[in-house]
């Protein structure tokens, strides 16, 4: 528990995020993950992943860990349970609901623990 105290108390600035993943990922992350979050079409996806990702953690109850090795920023939605990584470069990793289905049962807030341990 401890552990998620403390990440959930980190603060950094976010990047200046271009709202955009790389142009050869999008259409992948959105076939993948764009229905289960509500969106229509890869750019509607893209624009909900920015949004999740810029919003300021503190005031939102997001929580957020920086991946040491790369300075990538995750972040959790613990209401949700969306998922989402920008790299220090600003461009989005990821944006999903981590399902039980997908991630050897685990529940969303496992997957985010278990993402800490692993970049950590």
């Amino acid at each position: 528990m401890a552990l998620v105290g403390s990440i959930a108390a980190m603060s950094c600035p976010i990047p200046n995020i271009n709202g955009k993943f790389s142009p050869t990922t999008l259409q992948n992350h959105f076939d993948s993950h764009g229905a289960a979050l509500g969106a229509k079409t890869p750019e509607e996806y893209q624009s909900m992943a920015a949004e999740f990702l810029q919003k300021p953690h503190a005031d939102s109850g997001l929580e957020q860990f920086i991946r040491p090795s790369s300075g990538d920023i995750t972040r959790f939605d613990p209401q949700t349970g969306a998922f989402g990584v920008i790299g220090k470069d600003g461009i989005i990793r990821t944006y999903f609901i981590p399902t039980p289905e997908m991630n050897g049962g685990m529940t969303p807030y496992q997957y985010w623990l278990d993402q800490i341990r692993r970049w950590s």
